[in-house]
């Protein structure tokens, strides 16, 4: 509602960058409910506005969520859009959209199964999120860092990056995207590793956040599609318990 209250006072108003920041914050909402139809549709707009106005930090990163909408829909052309704002990122400057956008791409290269890709993005966007103290980014990239190691058969390694990860997480009161997808990759590896104790404190922790969000979602479309997302689908399962 606040989204679209903003979209509503930028077109008022005639403020043309704004309303393509609604637009595309409008996009993250949806894509981060499982509505990724919706929120491709709210990108593409939001793109379309971007890109005539001089918001080109604005433009990169809605460039990176749609790459990220794209990659939950299949589409083949999804890193493209990542490997566009990556490079903007860079020409600009800005290290926040820069670790955003490696995280996203190792996340792109996870959904493949490219494990050496989505392990040297994973650790380059850990490295640059840490260097600039975005812990809520480098949370994610080692989560991310440490699912791809542990899927290709290093299990110490990946089991380190999970006990970072996880530490950090602890006195972090958000991160960027979703905190499920972060513990349910822990959990993984944690399992992988034979720590099946940790793993079950973890996937716990999961299953409540995972169970929260949704009975917080009093529309029914959006608690039908946020159950869909596969790890939280995985979570909500009573088999669980």
């Amino acid at each position: 509602e606040n989204a679209e209250r903003s979209l509503e006072l930028c077109r008022r108003y005639g403020d043309r960058g704004r309303e393509g920041d609604s637009h595309s914050v409008r996009g993250i909402i949806l894509l981060e409910v499982g509505l990724y139809d919706q929120a491709a549709e709210a990108f593409t707009e939001a793109l379309d506005i971007l890109s005539h106005t001089a918001s080109r930090w604005s433009r990169a990163d809605c460039m990176i969520y749609a790459g990220v909408c794209d990659v939950k829909r299949r589409r083949p052309t999804a890193k493209l859009m990542i490997d566009e704002a990556l490079g903007e990122a860079r020409r600009l400057g800005a290290r926040y959209l820069e670790a955003n956008a490696l995280i996203a791409r190792a996340g792109a290269h996870l959904a493949r199964n490219e494990l050496p890709q989505a392990i040297a993005d994973a650790a380059e966007g850990t490295a640059v999120a840490h260097a600039a103290t975005l812990v809520g980014y480098e949370i994610q990239g080692l989560a991310r860092h440490a699912l791809a190691l542990s899927r290709s058969g290093r299990p110490a390694e990946a089991n380190a990056l999970v006990q970072r990860s996880l530490q950090l997480l602890e006195y972090q009161p958000y991160i960027e995207g979703s905190e499920e997808e972060v513990l349910v990759a822990c959990m993984e590896v944690l399992l992988a590793g034979g720590q099946h104790e940790r793993a079950a404190i973890v996937r716990d922790r999961a299953r409540a956040g995972a169970k929260r969000k949704a009975e917080l979602l009093a529309e029914p479309l959006w608690r039908t599609a946020y159950a869909a997302i596969p790890e939280i689908a995985a979570l909500l399962r009573p088999s669980l318990r």
